[in-house]
């Protein structure tokens, strides 16, 4: 077959990136375009022969759709260029397959053209993530049209992270062991490791310097940053817990505020490419973070995960797939990081199983990426 693979956005990007390189393996023909910004390009399709086209005219998208035998996109918005490529694959009457890389914005993602009232921007198929999904298609969107979308929608999972089930399986007692040798990190069999993960990247710092935002909006987050830090910091002391703490790359800065904290509080600090996000987690037995994408890996590797998010809003929480479907537990308030906290370090064995459970809601079987494939496959 010969395959258009495109998409705006950096998750469906993620979600299509190993579809593509699965598709390749089956000896397919891919033609893989990238219309965000070159940075969204970039790291979704950094290992993926592609082409970059930001911005494109109207008529040009038909010469880039036509002879191929299938269309598959990202779900950035009917009015985005991933409408566009869907609405001329329909008029060519190529089928065509977008993928959902999260639970949310329905409206935006499937709202009708402002050409037409017809519902000619919607694809011959949807994939999924979970289940979960097609109850907010039906909570967010009218009665009908949530009917027709739910009844193209196919659960797939997540294939933007089915890699974490090969490296769950993967990682043995004696790898956990070898790495805690490797960062000195008293390398016992019965060693709790209790990993917190910080993003406290000054003001002034490298980091922020790339960033275009006004000042006093960079240090308020920095602020926010530092007194969640310290917040679990004092909670963690009281409860006699002994924290190993991996900072963001971001944070490099002659001054390092989190190494004072830590050194306060007689914790262990770990430089930030002292080893990979994964491997840590993956030696951890519990796992917390603030607003980071530490909490979805926690989560898909299966470990005790809590976010430490007090004051997070709506539209931030919907940006983290644990919090949004209830895997983990979290802090929502200042007051509440400590009990958080105590609840995933020492649970007992019906909280455990609990948790056990939430997390399950947010899981990966490592084949949602084939599943994608097989349903391009039947397309023909």
């Amino acid at each position: 077959m010969k395959i258009l693979a495109t998409t705006k956005m950096r998750g469906a990007g993620n979600v299509l990136a190993p579809v593509i390189k699965g598709l390749l393996a089956r000896g397919h023909e891919v033609d893989v375009y990238a219309t965000g910004n070159e940075n969204e390009a970039s790291a979704s399709f950094k290992d993926i022969a592609h082409q970059h086209i930001p911005e494109i005219p109207d008529y040009a998208y038909a010469g880039l759709v036509n002879g191929h035998q299938a269309v598959i996109t990202g779900l950035s918005g009917s009015e985005s260029s991933d409408g566009y490529f869907i609405r001329v694959a329909n008029s060519l009457s190529i089928p065509t397959i977008s993928v959902l890389d999260r639970d949310g914005e329905y409206a935006m993602r499937f709202g009708r053209s402002n050409t037409s009232n017809n519902w000619d921007n919607l694809p011959t198929i949807i994939t999924v993530p979970t289940a979960e999904c097609l109850y907010s298609i039906t909570r967010d969107l009218p009665l009908e049209d949530a009917k027709w979308l739910c009844n193209q929608a196919q659960v797939v999972g997540w294939a933007q992270f089915d890699h974490y089930a090969e490296m769950a399986h993967q990682f043995t007692e004696e790898a956990r062991l070898g790495l805690c040798q490797k960062l000195g990190i008293f390398p016992r069999r019965d060693l709790n490791l209790y990993v917190h993960f910080t993003q406290n990247q000054d003001p002034n710092s490298d980091y922020w310097n790339k960033v275009s935002l006004p000042e006093s909006k960079k240090q308020e987050i920095f602020d926010y940053k530092m007194k969640v830090t310290k917040a679990v910091f004092e909670a963690a002391s009281e409860l006699g817990i002994k924290l190993v703490i991996k900072p963001h790359p971001g944070e490099k800065y002659p001054l390092n505020h989190t190494l004072d904290l830590v050194q306060k509080h007689g914790f262990v600090y770990l430089p930030a490419d002292s080893c990979t996000t994964p491997e840590l987690i993956l030696a951890a037995t519990s796992v917390t973070a603030d607003k980071s994408s530490c909490l979805t890996d926690a989560c898909l590797l299966d470990r005790n995960t809590a976010g430490m998010v007090p004051a997070i809003t709506e539209e931030e929480r919907c940006t983290f797939p644990p919090l949004e479907h209830g895997a983990i537990p979290y802090a929502r308030t200042f007051d509440e990081i400590k009990t958080t906290l105590k609840l995933i370090t020492f649970p007992n064995e019906q909280e455990q199983e609990q948790l056990s459970w939430m997390r399950g809601r947010f899981s990966v079987d490592g084949k949602a990426a084939q599943k994608i494939i097989d349903l391009v496959e039947r397309l023909a």
